[in-house]
């Protein structure tokens, strides 16, 4: 496809590059570049990277930091800092309806479409805090943001650098065989790791970075939804309605009135864990929240589906009612993290 887009990277000192599309292929691979490491860590990462590489067969390579360290947690395992770039609604929507390869992804395609936009051209329409914190307002944006490595799965090409750092926190004991069970009193690092992957490959949400903002700041509405916020929803607004608030409201994922997945509320709901996660305590896939000693961590059809609508080409998988577990044998922005707890 002959088109360029126009993409600002989100960092401090704000950069601006032109990005072409690439046509979609079939292999799908994790490298990482590695720092200090042993050979036992080296092995639990790489099977955490072929329980992504068996499922997405987008022919991109994400490449990933790794490192660990005392993180001065207690109840943090991990977290992930990846690359983020704004990028252009009406670009996504065609990107997302050009790599269709599922009747998820044309049903939430449709969905899509039908989303409210507002003014010239396509800006969209979400819900999020007012200046003042308290209630919501309706905003609208031409941009959203995606993960690097997401955006690339979506087509988009002419990036440089990693697509994400991630950071194992050196106060936990972790289980790097997962062949003969989880120890009791050790964490799961293959599952951890591929928790953590699943971050950089795009599973955000603004929520998460705007209340950071806000707290650190004191300022509202620092970016716009992210790819999977297309799909984030609230009991305040209702379906079809993109909801991005930090004030706690209930909130769920769904493209479809007959699909809804719990999501944690943000710092300030209910659960008190992050936005960019399934709701806590629910066993809801590999990017739940928190994990505990001695439990084996692994991906459902929840986290498969929501990759395939964020736009990556996924392996035919079962319906939900049977919640198959495959692949058995925690962004950074500007300070911001996302984490992993116990």
């Amino acid at each position: 496809m002959n088109k360029n887009a126009f993409i600002a990277l989100i960092q401090a000192g704000i950069s601006v590059i032109w990005l072409g599309f690439s046509q979609p292929v079939s292999a799908f691979k994790v490298d990482f570049n590695l720092t200090g490491t042993n050979s036992d860590q080296e092995t639990a990462l790489g099977q955490a990277a072929q329980i992504w590489e068996n499922i997405l067969l987008d022919d991109i390579i994400v490449n990933i930091n790794i490192s660990f360290a005392d993180m001065g947690s207690s109840s943090i395992i991990g977290g992930t800092s990846s690359t983020l770039y704004y990028a252009d609604f009406g670009d996504v929507k065609n990107q997302l309806n050009i790599d269709r390869t599922s009747d998820a992804d044309t049903s939430a395609v449709g969905y899509i479409n039908a989303l409210p936009t507002t003014g010239l051209g396509e800006n969209l329409s979400f819900w999020s805090n007012s200046p003042s914190g308290e209630d919501d307002l309706l905003y609208a944006s031409s941009d959203i943001f995606g993960t690097q490595a997401n955006l690339k799965a979506l087509g988009y090409t002419g990036f440089t650098g990693p697509d994400a750092s991630v950071e194992f926190n050196t106060k936990f004991a972790f289980d790097y065989d997962r062949s003969d069970g989880i120890d009791s009193l050790e964490m799961d690092f293959v599952g951890v790791a591929a928790h953590e992957i699943g971050h950089a490959l795009g599973f955000v949400s603004s929520v998460d970075s705007n209340l950071w903002y806000y707290q650190n700041y004191g300022y509202d509405n620092a970016l716009p939804p992210s790819i999977l916020d297309l799909y984030r929803h609230t009991d305040e607004h209702g379906a079809g309605e993109i909801d991005i608030s930090y004030d706690g409201s209930d909130g769920w994922f769904s493209y479809d009135t007959a699909l809804i997945i719990d999501m944690s509320d943000g710092g300030l709901g209910s659960d008190g864990r992050q936005a960019s996660h399934w709701a806590d305590y629910s066993e809801l896939g590999m990017m739940d929240p928190t994990a505990s000693y001695g439990e084996l961590l692994d991906l459902t059809y929840n986290d498969i589906l929501a990759f395939d609508v964020v736009g990556y080409d996924v392996i035919s998988t079962p319906g939900p009612a049977s919640m198959l577990l495959l692949g058995s044998g925690l962004v950074v922005l500007a300070g911001f993290r996302r984490k992993f707890k116990k």
